[in-house]
């Protein structure tokens, strides 16, 4: 009995405060009821875990108490040039790409230069 793990508590308390006892084949049977009714008493715990995998990609820098980081703050930008969001190449923008003209073609959507520009309110 004092093998049985901390989950078996009632039973073995439900076991010493009877008058009789019982046999080692009585013991294993009642072991085997109270398995059984813990496994349908013990609720199915799913754990989700969802990440971007966009921010996952390249090497993990430091990580320990103390370390610096050399990705930039939040809200620093790093000034390395245009980029262009369709085709991820630096150089141009996504209004400038020749893959990006070519898919909105294919797609049959007409293309205006003047979409993702910023306007300047006087």
């Amino acid at each position: 009995m004092t093998s049985l793990p901390a989950s078996y508590g009632p039973f073995k308390i439900n076991y010493n405060t009877q008058k009789e006892k019982w046999t080692m084949s009585e013991l294993i049977a009642m072991c085997v009821q109270e398995e059984e009714r813990l496994k349908v008493e013990k609720p199915d715990i799913a754990h989700l875990t969802i990440t971007n995998s966009r921010k996952r990609k390249g090497n993990r820098q430091g990580g320990g108490k103390g370390s610096t980081s050399k990705i930039p703050k939040i809200g620093a930008r790093v000034n390395s040039g245009p980029y262009c969001k369709f085709c991820r190449v630096k150089g141009h923008y996504q209004r400038e790409c020749s893959k990006f003209k070519a898919w909105l073609t294919k797609k049959g959507i007409p293309f205006n230069p003047d979409i993702g520009k910023k306007v300047k309110s006087d």
